[in-house]
């Protein structure tokens, strides 16, 4: 037979209700349940026990678990779509990897037209470029500036081959 109680259910969901509310402007759950529970007189212990017993029966909702799947398969399909734009930001940034090919003439493609995302990429690039006509430094010119430099640096990222 189970125990009675002093308090009634209503008094102990509006005392859960307000630990609940003033949790987030206290440095604890447990300051705030130590502040309800002067304000209403009783002991803390119980009312952490009534906070603890809610957060348990609130778990088992099975309301919950369709909130949560709900909001498991909006994150999985925002998660979708950003792999997919990580994916095409990786193969533009391939294209700008070795930018004395894009539009360069090296590969027939003088004057051709780059994507304005592009545009800036390759315009950072060029100091890393030799002379004018965009060969690549010789081995040993400058400090590690180059296209031998760019690919130790890429392999250190696992980026090249």
């Amino acid at each position: 037979m189970a125990r009675p109680t002093r308090y009634s259910p209503q008094i102990r969901a509006l005392a859960v209700a307000r630990v609940a509310r003033i949790r987030p402007g206290q440095r604890s759950g447990w300051q705030a349940i130590k502040i309800v529970a002067a304000e209403l007189g009783v002991s803390a212990e119980t009312l952490r026990g009534w906070v603890r017993q809610a957060e348990l029966v609130r778990s088992q909702d099975p309301r919950r678990d369709h909130v949560d799947l709900t909001e498991l398969r909006r994150l999985r399909e925002e998660n979708a779509s950003l792999r997919q734009a990580l994916d095409l930001t990786l193969r533009e940034a391939d294209a700008v990897a070795v930018p004395h090919q894009v539009g360069s003439g090296a590969d027939g493609t003088e004057g051709a037209d780059v994507s304005p995302i592009l545009r800036p990429v390759l315009q950072e690039a060029e100091p890393v470029l030799g002379d004018a006509d965009r060969q690549p430094l010789a081995p040993g010119e400058g400090d590690r500036v180059g296209f031998d430099a760019v690919a130790e640096d890429d392999q250190a990222f696992g980026l090249g081959a």
